[in-house]
């Protein structure tokens, strides 16, 4: 899945239509790029799944937690698609 198509999947979930028209960016930074490609590898997994490769990613990419936070609160598709993550 590449980024842009990852990022129209967090179109899909219930609630997004009430989230402002986020625009597909035509570039992405390194934190969006590694949150993305999560996002396109966790499309049925649980919360603690989508833990565990957000702390890969971490790990292997050097990323702060505060790009993630950052990323996390700047873009509310991606807060809306890990409110409906199986638990």
């Amino acid at each position: 899945m590449n980024l842009s198509t990852a990022h129209q999947y967090l179109h899909r979930f219930p609630g997004s239509d009430m989230i402002e028209d986020v625009m597909i960016p035509h570039t992405y930074t390194d934190t969006q790029e590694h949150m993305l490609s999560i996002v396109s590898e966790c499309t049925q997994a649980s919360l603690s799944e989508f833990a565990e490769k957000l702390e890969v990613a971490i790990k292997e990419h050097n990323i702060s937690e505060s790009a993630i936070r950052h990323e996390l609160l700047s873009n509310p598709l991606l807060l809306n698609w890990l409110s409906h993550l199986k638990p």
